[in-house]
């Protein structure tokens, strides 16, 4: 997985924040101060931020049905999206 979407998957943190993050050099992998948003990480990887370990999420599926009127597109001007329906955190 990149860098950079480790560290969104691992904090609240937005692909732009995570970039930043590295860019400031404030993650650390394996006891090396990382450089590259696109440099790889696997799992048994140690990464850091401020002396914190970070650990991703683990994924979630959901199943839904999804009625007649609605999208499953994320964004769209003229109808409702079903993530509209989705309550979570």
């Amino acid at each position: 997985m990149r860098l950079d979407k480790f560290i969104c998957k691992s904090t609240e943190c937005s692909l732009a924040d995570a970039i930043a993050l590295i860019e400031n050099r404030s993650i650390v992998v394996n006891g090396i101060v990382a450089i590259g948003a696109l440099d790889q990480v696997h799992k048994n990887n140690v990464v850091m931020l401020d002396g914190k370990i970070l650990t991703p999420r683990s994924s979630r599926y959901f199943l839904l049905n999804k009625p007649v009127v609605m999208i499953c597109s994320n964004v769209d001007e003229e109808y409702p999206s079903v993530l509209n329906l989705l309550d979570v955190d």
